[in-house]
């Protein structure tokens, strides 16, 4: 009776030695819980203010993009006399007018990065039919047909620019013309003038 009663106190000692051990884990589990929650709250907050960054990155970026367009003043178009020596009159009569001249000037951009340009210029008649040769250009939004086109060399300086258009004299007609100036499919400004 005394040897069990010995092993009977041995397994109480054991059994409150366990009972140590388990509130011991159960603490640190809490406190693994808690360290574990307070660092989900943190990745939170750090994923949130990245997220918040790259928006405010991806906002900026956009804005850098459409200051570094090009943007053009002075636009106006008219028509001209192409003088045997190549030398050109301005003239607001149909029925004398060799082309259209599209005159405008490319403004001051140091954002715009230097190189050459692509400038396509559409004009259109008192009827809405395109004066000009017809060029189709494939953009990633589809194909865009302009009434002429021309490379510029653009150095972030003000540059002056004119592009002529050749006229049928079919759809030479007395009115009000527009115009319509293109860097590749970015529409640049539009304008009107008129012949009579």
């Amino acid at each position: 009776i005394s040897r069990y009663r010995r092993e009977i106190g041995n397994l109480k000692a054991e059994k409150e030695r366990l009972f140590r051990v388990v509130d011991s884990l159960n603490r640190q589990n809490q406190m693994m819980s808690q360290t574990l929650d307070s660092t989900n709250v943190v990745l939170e907050e750090r994923t949130r203010i990245s997220d918040s960054l790259q928006t405010t990155n991806q906002d900026l970026s956009n804005k850098v993009d459409r200051a570094a367009q090009l943007k053009i003043t002075n636009l106006r178009g008219e028509g001209v006399i192409v003088r045997n020596s190549g030398k050109l009159v301005e003239n607001d009569r149909t029925r004398r007018i060799d082309q259209v001249r599209t005159c405008f000037t490319i403004t001051a951009n140091d954002l715009a990065g230097p190189g050459e340009r692509d400038m396509y210029v559409q004009v259109y008649n008192p009827e809405n039919e395109l004066v000009g040769d017809q060029i189709v250009v494939q953009h990633e939004g589809g194909a865009m047909v302009y009434s002429a086109s021309s490379k510029v060399f653009y150095e972030k300086d003000e540059l002056d620019v004119c592009i002529l258009s050749n006229t049928d004299e079919d759809k030479l007609l007395e009115g009000t013309y527009k115009v319509y100036v293109y860097n590749d499919a970015v529409l640049l400004a539009n304008g009107s003038f008129s012949l009579r």
